[in-house]
């Protein structure tokens, strides 16, 4: 049976795949490269704008202007207030791009996690129960190293946590030595997954949740599709015994 309690603080597809209970916390999403991770995390914040939430978006992958027009490409548009008003933007990508950031919350050398910390700090004042999402933490241990961003995130997380805030870490499959994975699996409140699925000749994108702390959920794997409107999920899904 499907959860009809749901809400805009839960994540795109979770009434698909949460059976029992309200799912709150910090989460991991780990996924190929163009497997739609991004795109998700934006349909993420959007819903949230859309219920009058605010969102902190670390970006290290791309510039804030890109971001907010991917945003406003959505369907139906979020009013203007909503995002001048509700999104904070840490920039984490203009430094390395050699561009001029546009956001007040820039962090002018992001393998400087301790600088990067307090920059998020300073975009989270006064916020609570907010919506936020880091893309992603294999670009920033890229530049700052794993045991670096280990101790990053152990202080990010808590702080999160500690504002009651939903939040999505980005990590690129394959990107991590085994034992980093390994840390990242136990940090977090929950792991999802995107994948390429193999149906006949097609390649199909594909989530699921491998784990979820405080709810009763499915791990089958359910396709879903990117487009100009954001990411769509089928009702159909591939189960642990390989059929749709």
């Amino acid at each position: 049976m499907v959860n009809q309690t749901l809400t805009a603080e839960s994540f795109p597809g979770a009434r698909l795949v949460i059976r029992r209970g309200l799912p709150e916390g910090i989460w991991l999403l780990v996924g190929p490269p163009g497997g739609g991770k991004s795109t998700y995390c934006k349909q993420f914040i959007y819903e949230g704008l859309r219920a009058g939430q605010d969102a902190i978006w670390v970006s290290t992958e791309e510039n804030p202007s890109s971001m907010i027009e991917g945003l406003r490409s959505l369907d139906p548009p979020l009013r203007e207030t909503d995002l001048h008003k509700h999104l904070r933007i840490v920039d984490c990508y203009s430094w390395r791009a050699g561009e001029k950031s546009e956001t007040p919350f820039a962090v002018s050398n992001p393998s400087n996690l301790n600088d990067t910390n307090i920059v998020i700090e300073s975009a989270r004042k006064g916020l609570t129960k907010f919506r936020y999402v880091l893309d992603s933490i294999s670009s920033l241990a890229l530049s700052a190293g794993a045991g670096a961003m280990q101790k990053f995130l152990q202080i990010s997380i808590a702080r999160l946590r500690s504002a009651r805030a939903s939040g999505i870490c980005i990590a690129e499959l394959g990107a991590h030595e085994e034992l980093f994975m390994n840390y990242l699996r136990f940090a977090f409140d929950g792991i999802m997954e995107m994948e390429y699925q193999e149906h006949g000749d097609e390649m199909r994108r594909t989530f699921r949740i491998f784990s979820m702390r405080g709810v009763r959920h499915t791990s089958d794997r359910h396709e879903f599709t990117l487009d100009e409107n954001g990411i769509s999920f089928t009702e159909s899904s591939y189960d642990r015994s390989g059929k749709w």
